[in-house]
């Protein structure tokens, strides 16, 4: 994100960026398609009201949109996002997953997430990987069933008295 320009601009841009083309002597409100384009991005990520904005003084949720947005406009058919909602509040974070679940009808989107909530609301598929191998695979339902993932993530049950019992120490 070029903090800078405002928030069309941004978008306009790495539309350009993607095509390999951008034409030093024409002004980029001539380009009609790619207007027509931004436009377009600026509705699916839902900052039209924000277009002509400069993107530094967006807000954290608003700033991880728009680089959702500098994403998709290029019409890519897949999405790898890491950590799309870190350091958002939550009103912040239900914005962009019911976003990313939105793009995930037209998009394949592999997500690197840790917040196990967000996994689960978006999920139809996860892996978890524990110390850098794959500890399980299957559907959310399967992953929260799963004794491996819930020992590697949430402790044993034992762990779990011991923290209890230290605390009432």
């Amino acid at each position: 994100m070029f903090p800078q320009l405002t928030v069309a601009e941004n978008l306009w841009i790495t539309r350009h960026a993607g095509r390999g083309f951008l034409h030093p002597f024409r002004a980029a409100s001539s380009d009609r398609e790619t207007r027509e384009t931004v436009e377009r991005t600026l509705d699916q990520i839902d900052l039209s009201a924000l277009g002509k904005r400069q993107a530094g003084t967006l807000s954290y949720g608003d700033v991880a949109l728009l680089e959702i947005g500098m994403a998709v406009i290029s019409a890519p058919r897949l999405l790898l996002l890491d950590e799309p909602t870190c350091g958002m509040s939550p009103a912040e974070t239900e914005r962009a997953v019911g976003k990313i679940r939105e793009l995930a009808r037209t998009i394949d989107i592999i997500i690197i997430e840790h917040d196990m909530e967000v996994v689960f609301e978006i999920a139809d598929d996860i892996t978890v990987m524990a110390q850098g191998a794959i500890l399980a695979s299957g559907s959310p339902q399967q992953i929260a069933a799963d004794e491996r993932v819930r020992e590697a993530y949430l402790g044993r049950e034992e762990d779990e008295d011991y923290v209890e019992e230290a605390a009432h120490a």
